[in-house]
């Protein structure tokens, strides 16, 4: 029976820990049949409570552990040994399905002006008395350009010691004359949930439940996993569902592995998210003009079911903001991606909050998105290749990469006062492609000499579920093992990662420097171009 509720990963993922690591733990994450759980179980049951009301007998409940999550939902954990089929079905007997607790990731990779935020402030709106709550790997607190209300961490150390979430923060809130965020008045709330412990799913739901009752009126998510979930089996669906009702606006990066389709990150392809893609800044070598262009990393739809995502796009690179002194770096830094594009939206849509609120008129998710989008301006400059050196010509952008256009937020304003319509782009002609998906970077190459880096560093890119595909892999699981830790893990923080551990052996004494290891993370990255150069090749339009 357990077999029909099972997704296609989590049956995978099973059967190779099952039969190469028997001691792990296999995650998971299943929504249990409405009326089976009591509300008290949804507000705290501990483990043998849960166990207790869902009829598990004792002889298998003392295998398995479980956690209320939020609502319907709970985390199971069982050791992969103690999976067989008998105690499977007694446990997930009253779930409607069964997912693995997916690894989640920080997409990492004045701007106020290109906005038109300044516009909103000279008009008196700077998200004054609005909540918004950053869902992320926590916030400097002490950081004396930005205000932080409420904190809770979901992670053993309170600190923001990645520094993503307080470059996040600032961009929305920042009170510091030179460097202001979009909506530096606003009520902030902080969630740490990426930290020293690899972030799940579980985690995040959890901490936006928190965000949720601390009455957050936009939540942002400058997050993601590459794994596609249907809407159906998916725990964040269920959730943001229950915030998008009670009047939040979730605000989700598209994800940083562009410029490939079917790329958008979860939770951004979601319905219940405003989703939001990046542009970077240009400067003519001759001229010196500024202009913008669809970054190349923002990542293109479509959703997996055929829908236009993402549903805008905003400032993502170069971006100066507030940085953590945990973190070990100056008061502000320049980062860049659709994470920090994410920020400069949820600024945006506070800032749309307090004029609603002013003006007399509900500010309900569906006015605040539409008024976004429907006053996004198209970016006019066609997307550059990076081959157009080699003879392709510009492809002129489509909605699947910027969806509605730049954001906007003076017009935004005036497009507050009329009544939500049914907006629609048309999906382009994805059959003109040569190839929509991302590249499997991952070679057994690639894997071979990442196995000698991860030795030396413990990598926050490679989350448990592809560390653990990884060392199956060389233990002879075979193909599909590779196929997983491809799926589970973004090939952005990756490069990334690898190339602050090239510069952090660098620096080392020469007595302390693993020259292998440099030797082994750069030819990870040089397998990883490698496949991306060869997908980018036959990723453009048929001519």
């Amino acid at each position: 029976m357990f077999e029909k509720l099972f997704s296609e990963n989590a049956l995978t993922y099973m059967r190779i820990l099952k039969e190469y690591l028997p001691g792990k733990r296999l995650d998971l994450i299943t929504e249990v049949k409405r009326g089976v759980l009591p509300q008290s179980v949804k507000t705290g049951m501990r483990d043998e409570e849960v166990k207790e009301v869902l009829g598990i007998p004792r002889t298998v409940a003392e295998k398995v552990f479980t956690e209320p999550i939020a609502g319907d939902l709970l985390g199971v954990s069982i050791r992969a040994g103690e999976c067989k089929k008998q105690l499977l079905d007694v446990v997930f007997e009253n779930s409607k399905y069964v997912e693995l607790d997916y690894d989640v990731y920080p997409l990492l990779n004045r701007s106020t002006r290109l906005v038109k935020a300044v516009e909103a402030w000279n008009l008196g709106f700077t998200g004054k008395g609005v909540s918004v709550g950053v869902l992320d790997t926590g916030v400097d607190w002490e950081h004396p350009s930005l205000r932080v209300e409420k904190w809770k961490s979901f992670d053993p150390l309170d600190y923001d010691t990645n520094g993503h979430g307080t470059h996040i923060a600032g961009i929305i809130a920042s009170k510091d004359p030179e460097h202001t965020g979009v909506s530096p008045e606003v009520k902030l709330y902080a969630a740490k949930v990426i930290g020293v412990e690899r972030p799940k799913d579980k985690t995040i739901l959890e901490g936006y439940q928190w965000l949720l009752e601390q009455g957050c009126d936009i939540i942002n998510m400058s997050f993601g996993r590459p794994v596609y979930t249907p809407p159906e089996r998916n725990p964040f669906k269920k959730v943001l569902a229950d915030g998008r009702e009670r009047g939040v606006v979730n605000v989700a990066a598209a994800g940083n592995e562009g410029p490939y389709l079917y790329t958008i990150n979860n939770p951004g392809y979601l319905e219940e998210c405003l989703t939001v893609g990046a542009t970077e800044t240009v400067i003519d070598p001759i001229t010196f003009d500024v202009s913008l262009k669809l970054a190349d990393f923002s990542s293109r739809g479509p959703t997996r079911d055929g829908r236009v995502k993402p549903d805008i796009i905003a400032p993502g690179s170069p971006i100066v903001s507030c940085g953590s002194k945990y973190s070990g770096r100056e008061k502000f830094q320049i980062q860049g991606g659709t994470s920090q594009a994410t920020a400069h939206v949820s600024g945006a849509a506070a800032i749309l909050f307090q004029s609603c609120r002013e003006e007399g008129i509900l500010p309900t998710p569906e006015r605040i998105e539409y008024a976004l989008k429907a006053s996004a301006e198209p970016l006019p400059n066609p997307k550059q290749f990076d081959q157009i050196s080699g003879g392709f010509e510009p492809i002129p952008l489509t909605p699947l990469e910027q969806g509605w256009g730049f954001l906007n937020i003076e017009e935004a304003l005036k497009k507050l006062r009329e009544d939500p319509k049914p907006l629609q782009l048309m999906v382009p002609n994805i059959e003109a492609y040569v190839s929509a998906g991302p590249p499997q970077f991952l070679t057994p190459y690639a894997l071979a000499q990442l196995s000698v880096v991860l030795k030396r560093y413990r990598m926050s890119s490679v989350g448990e579920i592809a560390q653990n595909c990884m060392e199956a892999y060389r233990r002879g699981a075979g193909a599909e093992a590779l196929k997983l830790a491809n799926a589970t893990t973004l090939r952005s923080n990756i490069l990334s990662e690898l190339g602050k551990i090239i510069e952090a052996e660098k620096k080392l004494p020469q007595w302390l420097r693993n020259i292998s290891v440099e030797k082994n993370a750069k030819s990870v990255m040089a397998e990883v171009e490698k496949a991306v150069f060869n997908q980018k090749n036959r990723s453009r339009l048929k001519t």
